[in-house]
């Protein structure tokens, strides 16, 4: 009788350990990646609660650091009300250089464009909200992970 106590109690320990020990690995890294560590995204963001990976609005040129975890792919967003072009360029901060490049470009109406290598030029045709899909090059097979510098350019 006193196992099939004990057996419910060990589970629900268990339990309790194994989902908070999961859940603060998971917020300390989501955090380490979304905090911008390059002097010129901070003196970019215009708000407190400004989100790393957007562009501030009004901002022609911007310019984040950001971490890559390996196999998982990075969307910034910017918001294109009277520009012509984009310039894009990502650059890794490893030593070895790194597999990481410009996966897609998904415009305002959902449709997408990609894959694109390290840097690009990029009409834009169309008003709202771009977003830029940031990760590995599958062709190239090897998985990046570090910091790695995104700037972006709105061009008239």
């Amino acid at each position: 009788m006193r196992i099939f106590l004990r057996l419910p109690l060990l589970c629900i320990a268990l339990s309790i350990l194994t989902v908070s020990c999961h859940s603060s690995s998971d917020n300390d890294t989501a955090h380490a990646a979304d905090t911008p560590s390059s002097p010129l995204a901070s003196a970019n963001n215009t708000t407190a609660s400004h989100n790393p990976k957007e562009m501030p609005p009004g901002t022609s040129k911007w310019q984040t650091t950001l971490f890559q975890k390996a196999l998982v792919k990075d969307t910034l967003s910017f918001v294109n009300d009277q520009y012509s072009k984009v310039l894009i360029k990502v650059t890794s901060l490893l030593d070895s250089g790194g597999n990481i490049r410009i996966n897609q470009l998904i415009m305002p109406n959902s449709l997408t464009d990609g894959p694109f290598g390290r840097e690009m030029a990029y009409p834009l045709d169309q008003k709202g909200v771009y977003r830029i899909i940031v990760g590995e090059s599958q062709m190239q097979g090897d998985v990046f992970e570090g910091d790695y510098q995104i700037s972006i350019e709105l061009v008239k």
